[in-house]
């Protein structure tokens, strides 16, 4: 970890290198948090094995990709890309993944069991498909669903 001479923080994460603005924001700057390996490229495309330090110097950012024993140089200059559908494997977010009708209400049920239902939200459709992710869940809650509104 490690900051610019703007406030911005730096974090080796493993897989990826993160970077935190002091509104914390955070962006990933490259690599992935879901896939290691060894590549070099602009984002997600870049791969790193066990990233676990890294450093600023006359501007350049420098990280020590230990598993694939290299000491990698990274820039970041984020360009617009095509965005498609969320990378979310199961059970690494709390919430549903709504397709319907855009412009209807649907009302969000969570339920531990699958037989009793208690409603979490009430939702006017914005977009299909339509991610919702539950703000609070509560524990013991494992299951979601979606109920067309008349």
């Amino acid at each position: 970890m490690f900051s610019d001479n703007v406030g911005n923080i730096y974090f080796a994460c493993g897989t990826c290198i993160r970077k935190m603005n002091a509104a914390t924001n955070v962006v990933t700057m490259a690599g992935s948090f879901t896939t290691g390996g060894s590549a070099n490229g602009v984002t997600n495309i870049a791969r790193f094995s066990n990233a676990n330090g890294a450093c600023l110097s006359q501007g350049m950012i420098f990280v020590a990709d230990s598993g694939n024993q290299l000491i990698r140089n990274i820039t970041f200059n984020p360009q617009p890309q095509v965005v498609s559908g969320a990378y979310l494997g199961i059970g690494t977010y709390a919430g549903i993944t709504i397709s319907g009708a855009v412009g209807r209400t649907y009302q969000i049920q969570s339920s531990p069991d699958l037989s009793n239902w208690t409603t979490r939200a009430t939702v006017l459709l914005p977009s299909s498909p339509y991610l919702w992710i539950d703000q609070n869940p509560i524990a013991g809650n494992k299951f979601y669903q979606a109920i067309l509104l008349p």
